[in-house]
């Protein structure tokens, strides 16, 4: 199975989300601030991946989601689930939906994954790396020892 690069240090951190979540309208409410401080504090972030279900599709959470992050500059990529229980014809229009969502253009095209065939799963770890910043070349990593 891919993953990240040898040598390469990579958090995954996944956050509370909107979508299919059975909890009060107040308990969702309450994970906006948690969110929002995630995002808006972490230099690091190298990329917001927003899983949707893909039988659900993109509703006005996730749009609104998408596009304050856009607003920060947080790089993020739509990534639905679960494409494994739709038909090809239905997989093509739901990416054709998710493109018409964001026409502005600041949003890469989504990744259809399944993680029970292991579709899209290669792509969406590419989309991952390719997000990391690049590793400093050699010499310029800051040795510290342990009176540093």
């Amino acid at each position: 199975m891919p993953g990240p690069p040898p040598g390469r240090q990579l958090r995954l951190a996944d956050l509370p989300g909107y979508g299919y979540a059975q909890v009060s309208q107040t308990e969702r409410a309450s994970w906006q601030p948690l969110l929002e401080g995630y995002a808006e504090r972490r230099p690091t972030l190298a990329l917001f991946v927003v899983l949707v279900d893909a039988r659900r599709g993109i509703e006005a959470e996730e749009h609104q989601l998408v596009e304050w992050l856009a607003s920060l500059s947080i790089p993020t990529r739509v990534v639905f689930t679960k494409v494994d229980k739709l038909r090809a014809s239905a997989r093509g229009l739901l990416r054709q939906a998710a493109r018409a969502a964001f026409p502005g253009g600041g949003v890469a095209t989504p990744l259809l994954t399944s993680a029970e065939t292991g579709d899209g799963v290669g792509e969406l770890w590419a989309a991952i790396i390719a997000a990391l910043p690049a590793l400093p070349a050699a010499g310029e990593f800051a040795v510290r020892g342990p009176d540093a």
